[in-house]
């Protein structure tokens, strides 16, 4: 019998909360007052209903982008551009 749900959609619904729940903390903190988020489509749809809503108010920008290809000398040059 075939699951109901995705697992593999699972698996990034629960790494998307992980992720919203870290950057809440550091939020709770003050780490930073604004973010940026690039994400792939579908993870930023994810990251975007595990956010509670003091976390999306700090939001600035989002970037549905799928950057894990580019080598890690050509990364900070892309988000450089994003910000």
């Amino acid at each position: 019998m075939e699951p109901s749900t995705d697992p593999h959609m699972h698996e990034q619904q629960a790494f998307a909360l992980k992720i919203a729940e870290l950057l809440d903390e550091h939020r709770k903190k003050n780490d930073f007052d604004e973010l940026i988020i690039v994400a792939p489509p579908k993870m930023l749809g994810y990251l975007r209903e595990a956010m509670p809503e003091p976390l999306r108010r700090v939001v600035r920008k989002e970037e549905p982008k799928d950057l894990t290809r580019l080598s890690p000398t050509e990364l900070p040059a892309r988000l450089a551009q994003l910000v």
